[in-house]
């Protein structure tokens, strides 16, 4: 289960920008180009799996921390690089597990974005690493997040998405609330 669990954090790492995609978006906004350093993260990521009409709940606090990861917005294209340290709390059918503590180095991903004035799309990887042996590249689908800028210039995304999934009988609804804030280099 905490594999899971830290796994779906890398899915939603700056993914704290995934939900529905909209076709309409605009190109990038000039306003969100040049060098971001995440300054906080924070993620809550709840499952919800059914099978064999057994129901068992998840749900995983997330928080970064020894924030070093960089966020490059040029033109329509991004790039992101830098480590992290990251402290899961997690309960699982009503019993907490032990907090987990892991730091994250090196780092990186890639792609392009489109934004208009509240929302940003990031396609592609904003990460590449292996964890587990598991190679997390192919997590970097199109995410859309909110956006805003705050008064004091920090760039301030948001999600608030809940995806369910049915495979072989086994449903699976996943809800992820997160927020980063970043500061202008």
């Amino acid at each position: 289960m905490i594999k899971m669990t830290k796994l779906l954090f890398f899915a939603t790492l700056l993914i704290f920008m995934n939900s529905c995609a909209d076709d309409d978006m605009a190109s990038a906004d000039d306003t969100l180009a040049g060098d971001w350093t995440a300054i906080s993260f924070s993620a809550d990521i709840n499952v919800s799996t059914e099978v064999g009409g057994a129901i068992v709940e998840s749900s995983n606090a997330i928080v970064g921390s020894n924030l070093d990861y960089d966020l490059t917005l040029t033109g329509s294209s991004f790039t992101t690089s830098g480590g992290y340290d990251i402290q899961v709390t997690t309960v699982a059918g009503g019993l907490e597990l032990p907090v987990t503590n892991d730091s994250y180095s090196n780092v990186s991903g890639n792609g392009t974005y489109t934004s208009d004035e509240t929302t940003i799309t990031f396609n592609g990887s904003l990460f590449d690493f292996e964890y587990n042996g598991v190679n997390t590249t192919s997590l970097g689908e199109e995410q859309t997040s909110n956006y805003s800028i705050n008064a004091a210039g920090n760039l301030i995304i948001s999600q608030n998405e809940t995806m369910e999934t049915n495979s072989s009988g086994i449903v699976s609804t996943t809800t992820i609330v997160s927020a980063s804030e970043w500061t202008r280099q």
